[in-house]
């Protein structure tokens, strides 16, 4: 004889503007760390070039 699986219960909705806010807060993120690894390279450059 076979157990039936439990199904979890459903997950409540999530707030209004909550998930918005933690993408746009990523985006901002990836975005400054993207600028950030780019102005790294351009400095290793101009350091290379002193060399």
């Amino acid at each position: 004889m076979r157990r039936a699986l439990r199904q979890p219960a459903p997950r409540p909705p999530p707030k209004h503007g909550t998930d918005r806010k933690a993408k746009l807060m990523l985006d901002l993120l990836m975005l400054a760390l993207g600028l950030g690894f780019f102005a790294v390279a351009i400095g290793y450059g101009h350091l290379c070039e002193r060399l």
